[in-house]
């Protein structure tokens, strides 16, 4: 699960800063229901 972004623009740093929080974010949620099945 990557984050895809247009290639045709340049990401602000806002943006990649708020892209790489939300990625965090689901990672931290799939861990958790991972976690909650063993």
């Amino acid at each position: 699960m990557i984050p895809c972004y247009p290639i045709n623009r340049k990401m602000s740093k806002h943006e990649i800063l708020r892209g790489a929080i939300r990625y965090l974010q689901i990672l931290e949620y799939l861990l958790g229901m991972r976690s909650s099945f063993v």
